[in-house]
């Protein structure tokens, strides 16, 4: 793997989000226009009554840092409960999930090194996927068995009080409050603006 030459400065206006193949997770990668090949920095912004996949990883270790709310992750047979500004550090044998059962939405930085390209390439990959999901990758918690807080749009969830506005080009997730005035979504928040576009690469 080679190193970047430079230097590259991301603005929040740079970031491309959408949702994750298997969780329909809002994640923004910050790294995706670098060409970088050593590390991954992404941001993941999990609703109330969600979660990411569990996993593990073969080479990679990873930094899982909270920006915003109150940060739950289970690593290995633990469950943890992160505070604004903490983080956790987990190495590559350790299956793990981050997830969210309180009220309010929890948004993470998570990066990783070394980057594991060929995952990157998701189905169209060579490798095992079982080294990255020895079991269900969509298996939730017990922490939200029974609990249900998105209705189900097609195959992209999204909150209650949300509609989408699709065009041929891009997804736009927005809420509209009791004067019918469009206001951001959680799930479509963007640190800079009031809304995101969800791009149809993957």
């Amino acid at each position: 793997m080679k190193a970047i030459e430079g230097y590259h400065l991301i603005k929040p206006e740079d970031l491309s989000w959408r949702p994750s193949n298997l969780m329909q997770i809002p994640n923004a990668d910050y790294l995706e226009r670098t060409g970088r090949e050593n590390l991954g920095a992404r941001l993941w912004r999990l609703p109330p009554v969600s979660a990411n996949t569990l996993h593990k990883h073969i080479r990679a270790e990873e930094f899982y840092f909270v920006l915003e709310g109150v940060g739950r992750m289970r690593v290995g047979g633990k469950t943890l409960t992160v505070p604004k500004h903490g983080g956790v550090l987990v190495g590559p044998d350790q299956l793990r999930q981050v997830f969210n059962d309180t009220d309010t939405e929890t948004l993470w930085l998570i990066i990783g090194a070394p980057e594991e390209l060929e995952f990157l390439q998701g189905s169209k990959s060579q490798m095992d996927l079982s080294l990255i999901y020895p079991g269900d990758p969509k298996q939730l918690p017990a922490e939200l068995a029974g609990r249900s807080g998105r209705q189900r749009r097609g195959t992209r969830t999204y909150p209650k009080t949300c509609h989408s506005e699709r065009s041929e080009e891009s997804l736009t997730i927005l809420r509209s409050d009791r004067k019918g005035n469009s206001q951001r979504c959680f799930a479509a928040l963007n640190m800079t603006g009031s809304e995101i576009r969800f791009r149809d690469r993957f």
